[in-house]
Order: C-alpha cells, then sequence, then structure tokens
C-alpha cells in the first residue's frame, strides 16, 4: 500500500504532465490555426491598385499577401493551474481594420488609385472583411483544433 507522501507525489507528477500536455495542446492549436488562416487570406487575389474582388463580409483579397505573411504564432504561456494559452495572429498594422472594418483617416488625405482612376479622402470606411473569426469558428466545428489538441495531449502524457 502507497503512503500518502507516495501518493501525493503520484498527484504532483501527473498534474506537472498534465500541465505539459496542455501546453503542447495549446501550440498545437496555434499550429493548426495559423496555416489555415493564410489559407483563407490567399484564396482570392487582386493586383495592386484594383477593386477588390471581395464582398463585405468575405475575408480580404490579397494584393501582396502581406496580411496573410504577418501571421505569428507566440508560444504557449501557462495562465492558470495546468491553463495554457497560445496565440497565433497576424502583425501587421492593418490587420484589424481589415477584420471587423472601421474608419481609416488620412493625414491630412488619402491617396489611391482604383482601376486607373484617382481617389482622396480625408476619411475613408472600410467594411468589415473578417478572417480570423470565421477561421476558428470553423476548425472548432469541425473538429479540427480538438483533434490537434486532443493528439498532443495524448503524445505527452503517452
Amino acid at each position: 500500500m502507497a503512503t500518502f507522501a507516495q501518493s501525493a507525489a503520484a498527484v504532483e507528477g501527473l498534474a506537472k504532465r498534465a500541465s505539459a500536455g496542455a501546453e503542447a495542446a495549446a501550440n498545437a492549436m496555434a499550429d493548426v490555426f495559423k496555416p489555415a488562416v493564410q489559407e483563407k487570406l490567399t484564396a482570392r487575389r487582386h493586383p495592386f491598385a484594383t477593386k477588390t474582388p471581395s464582398a463585405p463580409g468575405e475575408p480580404p483579397a490579397a494584393i501582396s499577401g502581406a496580411l496573410a505573411g504577418s501571421m505569428l504564432n507566440t508560444p504557449a504561456i501557462e495562465v492558470g493551474v495546468a491553463t495554457w494559452e497560445a496565440k497565433s495572429g497576424p502583425t501587421i498594422r492593418y490587420a484589424r481594420i481589415q477584420e471587423l472594418g472601421g474608419v481609416m483617416t488620412g493625414h491630412p488625405l488619402m491617396h489611391w488609385r482604383e482601376d486607373g482612376v484617382p481617389h482622396w479622402s480625408h476619411q475613408h470606411a472600410l467594411p468589415p472583411r473578417p478572417y480570423m473569426l470565421p477561421t476558428a469558428e470553423e476548425l472548432c466545428d469541425s473538429g479540427v483544433l480538438g483533434d490537434a489538441a486532443a493528439a498532443a495531449f495524448e503524445a505527452v502524457l503517452g
């Protein structure tokens, strides 16, 4: 029969392994999410200085691919007892306004060409063109994120 100290040590060891598994699971989900977002962001393209073919509510169509290329994963950090959080997201400055929409303001004016026509504006409203949230929802609904997390967790715990 195990002593209390032996039982406590076994539970502590299991907790450490579970925490390591949770860390691996968080990193695995970020590793699945990043390329899925990049694929969504590069599914449609259009040449520079032409009107985007993506409708409001659809992911933005790529010109250079810089938005997709700016996706970055940060390694998981422990945010609670055996609770880990990894992050994956774009780092380019216009990423947020593409996802959520909003008003851009020029200082003093913005200038661009679209299909050969010059445009000037002090403020310009961009519609939401979500790409992060729809990707996360699709990966969760399909079970892909859960499967990646479970496989990584199991690989650590054996």
